[in-house]
């Protein structure tokens, strides 16, 4: 929570005291959207496709206002407190952070550049829906209400964000559940035997992860992609290095944000 509220507060003093310090709603450290406006359908994660990974992570770390950041951080407070009494924390640091990073790809992948770290709360909702079935103490502490209200929530998220009524990145938060759920069903169902399958069954997931980063990196089945890396050689100007030169001298670069988690 506090570095999330760190990098909020960064981008707001930027935004407000060094507005020319940065683009427009540029943010130090999450991934952006860079389109040319010269060419108007080339637009993407420009960063990403350079291979600048750990802004996944970054993106579940900044938020797109005052709002968004305190229900998250509220979220996070109420969740999270449940669960690092349980993994410890080293495991809900890790899970924390790897929760985030999933999401945010999932969400890359279809085309939405989200940022929030709502992904990785879910995924905390999801370890502990599993929790509770093996730990009473755990299952008093989060009935059932609980359980369906928030569910219910994360479902009726879909509607409102197809009718344009709210903005949410909903695959980010279905896939930190599931991602949660899995880990919770794997670390309780086989907590005190066959551990090695579980070993082995984490591994093989993160592994499946790492696969999907490559995909997200090189997408070439993206036309956006392939014009982007045609024009990268010619312009020099797309080299992500000194795009805050680039931008500063170049007006038909543009970033804003889309999604927000």
């Amino acid at each position: 929570v506090l570095v999330a509220a760190g990098l909020y507060a960064s981008t707001v003093y930027i935004s407000m005291f060094a507005p020319n310090t940065l683009p427009q709603f540029a943010q130090p450290s999450a991934m952006t959207i860079l389109q040319i406006t010269a060419w108007p359908e080339i637009h993407g994660p420009f960063q990403l496709w350079e291979g600048q990974v750990w802004r996944l992570f970054f993106n579940a770390m900044h938020h797109g206002g005052l709002g968004h950041l305190l229900l998250n951080s509220i979220s996070l407070w109420f969740l999270g407190g449940l669960l690092e009494s349980r993994l410890g924390k080293v495991k809900y640091t890790l899970l924390f952070l790897t929760a985030g990073y999933v999401s945010m790809l999932a969400q890359f992948l279809i085309g939405d550049f989200p940022v929030g770290m709502s992904g990785a709360v879910c995924a905390m909702f999801g370890y502990l829906i599993v929790l509770r079935d093996y730990d009473d103490e755990m299952a008093e502490r989060l009935p059932p209400r609980a359980i369906r209200m928030g569910l219910g929530c994360l479902v009726l998220f879909v509607p409102l964000t197809a009718a344009g009524l709210i903005n949410i990145a909903n695959l980010a938060h279905f896939v930190g559940l599931g991602y949660g759920w899995l880990l919770g069903w794997l670390a309780c169902r086989f907590a005190k035997r066959a551990r090695w399958r579980t070993r082995a069954a984490v591994a093989a997931l993160h592994l499946g992860i790492v696969g999907l980063t490559l995909v997200a990196m090189h997408p070439t089945w993206d036309g956006r992609y392939q014009a982007w890396l045609a024009l990268k050689e010619t312009d020099p100007r797309l080299e992500l290095e000194r795009w805050r030169d680039a931008t500063s001298r170049a007006p038909d670069i543009a970033i804003g944000w889309l999604r927000q988690a």
